[in-house]
């Protein structure tokens, strides 16, 4: 695969609008820190990441929200990741995570995002969507599935969920000896998953779990 030459004429105004971007993000480390516009970065790399900041900055426009440097432990890892990241959907999650951290009025501190972020497919993503897009119940302020019998996804596509604690499985008693566990269990929404949620999304789907809600 080609490498990009920083220096070339081929690379259009992009790379100056996201370059201005960043450094509002970063500060004047950027210049030490030598962190993403280097010689010598994958073509394919480079437009994920110009891609991604534009979607950053055109959220912050809408909503009048100025730009301002965030923790390099939330920018780093996610620069790394978008890099790497070709899928619309998780482009658009990315986007609104990055943009949630810089909006005050949402005051993330949780640093971990990213990197639970970096760990989900699309697939595991909208798995997390249907249960608040879904027919839902409330159990202690948290979405669960309404059937504990037939369950939309197995326990296998949920399970990298459960490890990352964003879910977690809830084994129906009344089935647990006669029947295939897996089969009839249901999957919750933890305290965590519901914050990862709401950090991922503008305008997130809360089903009666506010966004001033605490989270465990």
């Amino acid at each position: 695969m080609a490498q990009l030459n920083i220096k070339s004429s081929t690379i259009d105004k992009s790379l100056e609008t996201a370059t201005g971007f960043l450094k509002k993000l970063v500060g004047p480390s950027v210049e030490e820190m030598g962190l993403l516009f280097a010689d010598n970065v994958k073509k394919w790399r480079f437009n994920n990441q110009v891609k991604n900041l534009k979607k950053i900055k055109e959220k912050l426009e809408k909503d009048n929200i100025p730009a301002r440097v965030i923790n390099p432990k939330v920018l780093f890892p996610y620069l790394e990741a978008i890099s790497l990241e070709e899928d619309n959907d998780l482009h658009e999650l990315w986007a609104n995570l990055i943009t949630n951290y810089i909006d005050p009025a949402k005051n993330l501190e949780t640093i971990v995002y990213p990197e639970i972020l970096r760990q989900l497919s699309s697939k595991e993503v909208k798995i997390i969507d249907d249960f608040y897009s879904g027919e839902l119940i409330e159990w202690d302020g948290l979405p669960t599935p309404a059937t504990y019998s037939e369950p939309k996804y197995t326990a296998f596509e949920c399970a990298n969920l459960v490890r990352l604690g964003l879910v977690k499985t809830m084994v129906n008693v009344d089935f647990a000896f006669v029947k295939n566990i897996e089969t009839h269990s249901s999957v919750r929404v933890t305290h965590f998953g519901h914050a990862f949620y709401q950090a991922c999304h503008r305008n997130p789907i809360t089903n009666g779990v506010t966004s001033n809600d605490k989270t465990q």
